[in-house]
């Protein structure tokens, strides 16, 4: 599928799991399927896209652009967008953005903002998010 034909169903799935009027048993499946769409473009991102990333733009560039996006986030926020990375990227991948930051920004992410994603996901799911060594 092209990647405007997994979006536009992507797109769908967004919808259906948001869509209030449906009973609950049915939201529930659209968000199942929902997860399951989302790990797999996740999967895709980092198989397809991290490469291409990795060879065309600098170390320097890379963080650049991540202080970016941290910036346009609302700060209370910007430990989630932490632990949801790190939840979702490989050992390697994680180990490396890890050590792009600045070491006190390391330290919060392991002392504080690491335990407090664990905690928000375990009480979201019931289970606690993929744990991998370089992690608190």
């Amino acid at each position: 599928m092209t990647g405007c034909g997994r979006w536009g169903a992507w797109h769908e799935r967004l919808a259906q799991a948001g869509d209030r009027s449906q009973p609950p048993a049915r939201r529930a499946e659209a968000l199942h399927r929902l997860h399951t769409a989302l790990g797999r473009h996740l999967d895709d991102e980092e198989r397809d896209a991290v490469p291409l990333i990795r060879a065309h733009i600098t170390a320097a560039e890379w963080q650049a652009h991540g202080m970016e996006v941290i910036r346009g986030y609302d700060r209370k926020r910007v430990p989630l967008l932490f632990g949801w990375a790190c939840a979702a990227g490989s050992p390697e991948l994680v180990r490396q953005a890890l050590t792009d930051f600045p070491a006190p920004i390391r330290l919060l992410f392991r002392l504080r903002w690491w335990p407090a994603y664990r905690r928000r996901h375990t009480r979201l799911y019931g289970t606690p998010p993929r744990r991998h060594p370089d992690r608190a």
